[in-house]
């Protein structure tokens, strides 16, 4: 599992002390974001978020407990979390970044438990 740097925001900074301007727009939404249980693990899919270059994904035992994440995920619809306890559930959200910022994160999706 990978370790939850999921909230973190993407700071950049130059010699200068000021961050540099940027001029891509805050991600869209992320539309369609299901996740199904898979016999390899969980698979995360979503239409591709508009805006974004990347996704970085949270999850954790509790709803708002996020533990766990990806960063930096490529923003091609889909990703398999593997290595996850068996018969636990899940809670999961995602969020599609660029070079500038972190869009809003999805709505938490309900807990999806892992196969035996």
């Amino acid at each position: 599992m990978a370790s939850n740097n999921a909230g973190s925001a993407i700071a950049t900074n130059n010699a200068g002390g000021n961050p540099p301007a940027c001029s891509d727009t805050v991600p869209g939404d992320v539309p369609n974001f299901v996740v199904t249980v898979k016999p390899e693990g969980m698979l995360l899919e979503w239409a591709i978020v508009p805006g974004a270059n990347s996704i970085h994904i949270r999850y954790g035992l509790t709803n708002g407990e996020w533990i766990y994440g990806a960063l930096n995920i490529p923003n091609t619809g889909n990703y398999l979390v593997q290595g996850l306890v068996p018969n636990h559930a899940y809670w999961y959200e995602i969020a599609g970044v660029n070079k500038c910022a972190v869009g809003a994160w999805s709505k938490a999706v309900d807990p999806i438990y892992t196969g035996k």
